[in-house]
């Protein structure tokens, strides 16, 4: 494992720089900003150095009055955080601070404390998890002292950072932000979370995250696309780590890269961006950032604004959180499992494993599929057993399945419109009762009962086969063969009627 270098860097006098060392009358001059300290030496510091310090700047909010320069210090300013997969040939993870003034005197000034690793095919990238892990990390420098010497050591990883102390962000602390009371006691040992965010309700915690994780998914996160969030730094972490977290396709990317606090955010420098105000209960971005386009995803959590996610991502995307919340991370971790490949996949029959639907009442028509009595009248029994239906099927979008998912959401939300309109739904009830009387006819001259009795009399046949059309099969298999004797395909507004179910009877999904 290759060594991770520590490099500081602030502005300094010649005395003070790690680059120029100089002593005597040349040492309290003022030099600029350059390394403080590291663990690198010649050759090698000054190159590491020109590939980082292009990542290593500092600006207060936009919003910031003029007496705040002055006011602000490393714990109270907002703290960078910032990761870069791949900077030439390094690996970066660093954290920049506010430092109130330069070695001149002037107001406004930085001290960025920076891990780099030489990339190589020998080791993997670090996980983007653990970097966010190291939000606060007792290990990080924040400041310039008389004490901080110009030579820093090496680490073997990024676990010393901790220096055996628990994360201040981990699936802990995301669980409690999810699950805990409004004013209630959370897991959080070094105060991640912002006091407003205690206040909420914990629909609302999950609201944000599932809102934050729907906009990656609609933007499918990556250089060109990316994901901005108003909120402290903190609570940007949290909600980075979370989304992350919940759907590890995220951090499987080996672009992806993540700043805590940016002042410009016009300027996309990373996939994950947060931002703040002074005063963020009337400072927004501009209007035209959430209407930029479909590759930047937006959500401000003081003010509640957001850019648009398709209704089908946002699902997906609480779909996942409620999954957490009802069943843990390791519900999580198998949703997001992939099969090692196509033939060790598990076949799913989503009418029959999800709604109770057996093959032999496949497809099934809207009143079967919406688990409602066969011609159902009262607009409320069906609006309300529609709606069901659809948020019990949303669960699976997140998962393996989440492409059977969305054509069964397609056909629930087909036969809920066709039932709700009155004449949509007349022109359905008549076909659907032609094609019960056509069957009945066929299956009572074709099938008698074994007392010699008519259909009506005796026992029921089984219900006719009809092809499942292919926009819609769930299994990778052919038509089944279809009788002579089966009634035709009836249709109302492009939708099927589907099987019959036997004679007219009380259903359920």
């Amino acid at each position: 494992m290759s060594t991770i270098h520590q490099l500081i860097a602030t502005h300094c006098t010649y005395g003070t720089s790690a680059l120029e060392r100089r002593k005597g009358e040349d040492a309290d001059q003022v030099l600029g900003y350059s390394v403080r300290a590291s663990s690198l030496e010649g050759g090698a510091l000054t190159g590491g150095y020109r590939k980082i310090e292009r990542l290593l700047y500092y600006c207060l909010p936009r919003d910031a009055p003029a007496e705040a320069k002055r006011q602000l210090t490393a714990a109270s300013a907002p703290k960078r955080l910032i990761y870069v997969p791949a900077i030439d040939d390094l690996e970066v993870l660093a954290q920049v601070c506010y430092r109130p003034t330069d070695t001149a005197g002037r107001t406004g000034s930085y001290f960025a404390h920076c891990l780099a690793r030489q990339k190589s095919d020998a080791h993997d990238p670090w996980s983007v998890l653990d970097c966010l892990k190291l939000w606060a990390a007792p290990g990080w420098i924040e400041e310039d002292t008389a004490a901080l010497t110009s030579r820093l050591d090496g680490l073997s990883g990024l676990e010393p950072m901790l220096v055996g102390r628990r994360p201040a962000i981990d699936e802990r602390v995301v669980w409690s932000f999810l699950t805990a009371a409004a004013g209630g006691a959370f897991d959080d040992p070094c105060g991640v979370i912002p006091p407003r965010w205690r206040q909420k309700s914990p629909d609302e915690r999950r609201g944000l995250l599932a809102a934050l994780l729907g906009g990656c998914l609609d933007t499918n996160a990556s250089p060109s696309n990316s994901l901005l969030v108003v909120a402290e730094p903190s609570l940007a972490a949290l909600l980075f780590f979370g989304i992350i977290r919940l759907f590890p396709p995220l951090a499987g990317s080996k672009e992806l890269s993540f700043s805590t606090f940016e002042t410009d955010v016009d300027r996309r420098r990373f996939v994950l961006t947060a931002t703040c105000f002074q005063s963020p209960g009337s400072t927004d971005l501009p209007p035209q950032v959430y209407k930029s386009s479909r590759t930047l995803a937006v959500v401000n959590t003081y003010l509640n604004t957001r850019s648009k996610t398709p209704a089908s991502r946002g699902a997906a995307a609480q779909a996942l959180v409620n999954t957490l919340v009802r069943e843990g991370w390791d519900a999580v971790d198998r949703a997001n499992r992939p099969s090692a490949t196509k033939t060790q996949m598990k076949t799913v029959d989503p009418y029959y494993e999800w709604l109770g639907i057996p093959p032999k009442d496949q497809p099934p028509n809207h009143y079967r599929l919406l688990g409602l009595e066969l011609f159902e009248e009262n607009r409320n029994v069906i609006d309300a057993a529609a709606n069901r239906q659809m948020s019990f099927i949303k669960e699976y979008q997140a998962g393996t399945d989440s492409e059977l998912s969305q054509k069964l959401l397609n056909e629930l939300s087909a036969a809920r419109l066709c039932l709700l309109s009155a004449p949509a739904k007349a022109a359905y009830d008549t076909q659907l009762r032609a094609q019960l009387k056509n069957w009945c006819e066929t299956t009572s001259a074709f099938e008698p009962s074994p007392s010699g009795r008519g259909q009506s009399e005796g026992r029921q046949a089984p219900a006719p086969v009809v092809p499942i059309p292919p926009s819609i099969r769930w299994r990778k298999e052919p038509d089944p063969p279809v009788p002579s004797l089966s009634p035709p395909r009836w249709t109302c507004s492009a939708n099927p009627v589907g099987n019959l179910n036997h004679a007219p009877s009380t259903y359920g999904a």
